[in-house]
């Protein structure tokens, strides 16, 4: 990569005549674009003020933002600032950033001659990739100038140099304390985890106990130089977070204890786990020597945010529950130092709040779990819990539900203490009505209503003396209880079935998975760790196990997902993703069993028909990767997978310049400069992306599409290159690419998440991708021969084809339920809200992105015909129903589109879906030829194309051993021909056939090493040689 150093100069000489000279204070900070910058052509980055008596700038000045340009592939220019003078110990604390909007390429930034930062990469979307470097106090010179350099590489050697605003210096602030304080959050949330998991553990109680204490007393004491801090007493909040410091430090030794007592507990759990599950696979013959692996650990949908939605419920924070569009419950508190993360996992999260009601201490921990319909509270501070619930109290009523020897009863009122009660109900009556079970270990002491204003009412309830203080809150509209006085008997068994589950709270999930080639199958065991109502009463050897909700209802409507377990228990709650189901199983331990989708692609061959389609297939293999393209879509999928699907279908000339180019383009895809890491501030967890998309919340998302669009792109390549090899020393890169699916994997969306916090996660194109990119890595993996490395992608895709698929299935369900609008359809999941929809009425975008992950994957649509063919035709019935005109490149949607109307991303996948649903050739051929009069995007067209040629052909090949794909034709009288270079032997092919074949030839001999299956028209045949190598299929 050529290096061009452009730093930015305004010298000493014109600031001493000018009225405006950039002088950064606490009270103003530079604005770095109302002054001229000078460019100066060289690759010196050494100090300026150190080598050059004068300051006079040198070369010729630029206004920026702008576009600078260097032949000699450098440059080196200086901005100088003054800043103003502090008192001695005001010094250590002030500091100040520096922010870019964006840089194409890589920057390092240089202080007084020292570097304090690097970044790199460069914007995808118009908002920018801003860059931040904090300068600090050390090196800043009060009273004097100050030398600040920065250095840009151009992302891929390119010679120009795009620099854009905002380019600022904030004001003079005390970052350093802010520095310090933020460290102390990250350690004291260190802290609290390690306690946490100590105390569930029941690992030296004693310690544990005593260190909560101090733990408390710090999180007091770090407020308190926060609220210092802010108030701008920074003598007071230095001298408190030196206190913290200290106080940390002294617990280092007990925490390691702890931590390591804990490695050591995982680890036999760990072990006797995968044992027992080892063994129970062994006694099963059909599973005789498959191996049990565990699932890697991830955050699923819970990172980055505090608050969260679950499968039932819309809203869970630290300080709010709230059902679907019910009335929400606010734990009461006054003063509040700090909400702290101490257990977060792919299906719960727990957070420890520490507060203040009035002058009494009012600690909880919340804990959000996707199998449960509810939440688990633990009052950790005192005997009273306080919600102010949004209702009037003249809107709410309480009753009791309470089982009697005849059955279950409601009765009015809390008294609990006269036998059998299980629950409170919380009633709200009106427009909105909705009722909620409080569901504590034993009767409440007292129970309280008290009328706050404002249409809210503070209900109080406090717990015995002795008792544990854990409650579960459950809204019961998902079972369709919405009042006390239509509560059928039913409902009350219903609601106490609940009640029973939830003396198991399942607080944490761990996965473990098994994968049957043989069988077509991966056998999941999520094994539950109960957080007990009571930690005094024992629980039952059987214990409670959940069900994604995606699962049951698969398994439901036969979608590729079995249920292992015996006598599952529904409680009639539904939740966005189907239907919940439990169980009692020992030892807590779900099974259940996925189909596995196939790792072979849909490679269609040359043929004599259609010589106009395939003219018009190679004029649109567009858009190859380039050196300066800012990511691995860019790089390394646009085109490329598209040219390898049609690759037997492209002229010589198109698949030379496909070949050359990934001979350039793979290695780059590997180019660090284009993945961003990333850390989870919760779990500690690092992932890496290449793309995102600015969304809500000015967060960024997609990048689940980005990685997996990538790594599909890859194994295409791969497999047609034969380029196991050269992915060979990119291991790391690879393993980087991938770390985002094990780690944000949600155990509900059965799908990785759309964003580093879920929110809208499973937007159609990326659950399409998601799917690609896993498939991608499984065949990556097998190609290198990491069979655990297989087998997890391949575990994955297998969860990711359940929810690619169920989204379909889910549109009929969803409808009739309210949860979508007749002419609507489910595209993805939405935390909290349900489901990411698309209208059928709308432009038609987003309801197209349910069969397009930036274009077409043919072994998407194999998925979608083997297992939802019919759902797949009710949706383009659907559409072309609401838009006749969709395949008119012509036609004007009276409006801007985001897709420029009907151009590829719009047409090419609906006449993919066309061409597999089996629609008239001549019918495709005039859409076809209507859509290309708007070509915007059309480099997607080969994929599809390929496939309106090649369908009726009889034959595509399906996957082979290592070995480069040369060339394939289908000729006259349906003769099959294809060539490889096989780099092993033996070497195996494989091919789908509508006819039988009569023989196989092996370079013009007649070959016995061939097998053919009727039931799935696939032929395998086998060559025992390297080197170039052709097969010739005749038919019967």
């Amino acid at each position: 990569m050529r290096c061009i150093a452009a730093a930015l100069a305004l010298g000493h000489a014109l600031l001493a005549g000018s009225a405006a000279s950039p002088v950064l204070t606490r009270l103003r900070p530079l604005d770095l674009t109302v002054s001229p910058w000078v460019f100066t052509p060289g690759a010196d980055i050494g100090s300026t003020l150190a080598r050059r008596a004068s300051l006079e700038p040198e070369g010729h000045t630029v206004t920026l933002p702008a576009e600078l340009e260097s032949d000699s592939g450098a440059g080196s220019l200086t901005f100088v600032f003054h800043v103003e003078d502090a008192i001695w110990y005001e010094r250590p604390v002030l500091s100040s950033e520096l922010t870019i909007g964006d840089i194409r390429g890589g920057d390092e930034v240089f202080l007084n001659g020292e570097r304090i930062g690097a970044s790199s990469g460069m914007a995808i979307a118009d908002t920018g990739l801003p860059r931040r470097h904090i300068l600090p106090s050390r090196l800043l010179r009060f009273g004097g100038w100050n030398e600040l350099r920065i250095v840009i590489r151009g992302l891929g050697g390119t010679p120009v140099l795009r620099v854009r605003g905002p380019i600022t210096l904030s004001a003079l602030g005390p970052y350093e304390l802010w520095r310090r304080s933020a460290s102390c959050r990250t350690d004291l949330q260190a802290l609290t985890q390690t306690l946490w998991r100590a105390e569930e553990e029941a690992i030296r109680p004693r310690t544990v106990r005593a260190l909560w204490r101090a733990h408390r007393r710090l999180i007091v004491r770090l407020a308190d130089a926060e609220t210092a801090l802010g108030a701008g007493q920074w003598g007071r909040a230095r001298r408190l977070l030196d206190s913290t410091e200290d106080s940390l430090h002294g617990l280092d030794a007990r925490l390691a204890q702890l931590r390591f007592d804990l490695r050591d507990r995982e680890s036999e759990r760990q072990r006797a786990r995968l044992g027992q599950l080892t063994a129970l696979l062994t006694s099963d013959e059909r599973a005789r020597g498959i191996t049990v692996r565990a699932r890697s650990p991830g955050f699923g949908r819970f990172g980055l945010w505090l608050h969260d939605g679950t499968s039932h419920l819309e809203r869970v924070s630290p300080v709010e529950v709230r059902g679907r569009g019910a009335m929400g419950w606010r734990l009461a508190v006054d003063t509040l130092f700090a909400a702290e993360v101490v257990d977060i996992g792919w299906t719960s999260k727990t957070t420890l709040v520490t507060g203040l009601r009035g002058d009494h201490p009012c600690d909880w921990a919340v804990t959000a779990s996707l199998p449960f319909p509810g939440v688990m509270i633990e009052q950790r501070a005192g005997r009273d819990t306080a919600f102010d619930l949004e209702a009037p109290a003249a809107s709410l009523a309480i009753h009791t539900l309470r089982r009697r020897p005849g059955g279950v009863e409601v009765s009015a009122g809390a008294r609990g203490h006269d036998g059998g009660a299980l629950a409170l109900l919380v009633t709200r009556r009106g427009e909105a009505e909705s009722i909620w079970a409080v569901i504590p270990p034993e009767p409440f002491e007292q129970v309280d209503l008290v009328p706050r204003g404002s249409g809210m009412t503070r209900l109080t309830l406090r717990f015995p003396p002795g008792s544990s203080r854990r409650l579960v809150l459950a809204p019961l509209d998902g079972i369709g209880l919405r009042d006390t006085h239509t509560l059928t008997s039913a409902d009350a068994e219903a609601a106490a079935a609940l009640v029973v589950l939830a003396q198991e709270f399942p607080a944490r999930v761990e996965e473990f998975y098994a994968v049957d080639e043989t069988a077509g199958r991966v056998r999941v065991f999520d094994l539950f760790t109960p957080r007990a109502l009571d930690p005094r009463r024992d629980l039952p050897v059987d214990r409670a196990v959940w069900f994604p909700p995606l699962v049951a209802f698969a398994a439901e409507r036969g979608l590729g997902a079995e249920l292992l377990s015996d006598d599952p228990i529904s409680l009639r709650a539904t939740a966005f993703e189907g239907p919940t189901l439990a169980a009692r199983a020992p030892g807590g331990l779900a099974a259940y069993s996925l189909a596995l989708p196939s790792l072979e692609g849909r490679f269609h061959l040359a043929t004599e028909r259609s010589p106009d389609l395939q003219a018009m297939l190679n004029r649109h293999l567009t858009d190859l990767g380039a050196p300066t393209m800012p990511n691995g879509v860019d790089r390394t999928y646009k085109s490329r997978a598209q040219g390898y699907h049609a690759w037997a279908l492209l002229s010589p000339e198109n698949r030379r310049r496909l070949s050359e180019n990934g001979q350039q383009m793979i290695p780059l895809t590997f180019d660090p400069a284009i993945w961003y890491a990333w850390t989870e501030p919760f779990s500690g967890m690092t992932t890496w992306h290449t793309y995102t998309i600015e969304g809500p919340g000015f967060d960024l998302y997609d990048q689940e599409w980005g990685n997996g669009l990538t790594l599909y792109a890859l194994s295409l390549w791969m497999m047609v290159e034969d380029g196991a090899a050269q992915l060979q020393p990119h291991l790391e890169m690879l393993q980087r690419i991938w770390a985002w699916w094990p780690m944000t994997d949600d155990w509900a969306w059965m799908r990785s998440s759309n964003g580093f916090h879920g929110h809208g996660t499973g937007a159609g194109d990326c659950s399409c991708a998601d799917f690609a990119g896993a498939l991608g890595r499984a065949r990556i993996m097998e190609a290198m021969g990491d069979s655990a490395g297989r087998d997890e992608a391949w575990l994955v895709a297998a969860r990711s084809a359940l929810s690619t698929v169920g989204r379909f299935a889910l549109t009929p369900w969803a409808r009739e339920r309210g949860l979508l609008a007749s002419t609507e359809v489910a595209v993805g999941f939405h935390e909290g809200e349900g489901f990411l929809a698309g209208d059928v009425t709308d432009y038609p975008w987003n309801v197209t992105s349910m069969i397009s992950g930036n274009g077409v994957q043919p072994e998407l649509f194999d998925l979608l015909m083997a297992r939802v063919p019919e759902r797949l035709q009710a949706l383009e019935d659907e559409v072309l129903s609401a838009n006749p005109t969709i395949f008119d490149g012509t036609a004007d949607y009276g409006r801007a589109t985001i897709y420029q109307g009907n151009s590829g991303y719009i047409t090419l996948p609906h006449l993919c879906a066309q061409a597999r649903l089996g629609t008239p050739d001549e019918q495709l051929r005039n859409w076809v030829a209507l859509a290309e009069s708007n070509s915007h995007l059309w480099w997607q067209a080969p994929t599809t194309l390929a496939e309106i040629i090649g369908r009726d052909s009889g034959a595509w090949l399906l996957g082979w051993s290592a070995g480069r794909w040369l060339r394939g034709q289908v000729g006259e009288g349906g003769t099959v021909r294809l060539a490889f270079r096989a780099s092993i032997s033996p070497f195996r092919m494989r091919l789908h056939l509508e006819r039988e074949p009569a023989r196989v030839l092996l370079n013009g001999r007649p070959l016995s090493a061939w097998r053919w299956d009727a039931r799935t028209r696939v032929l395998e045949a086998e060559a025992n040689s390297r080197g170039e190598i052709e097969f010739t299929v005749e038919p019967r």
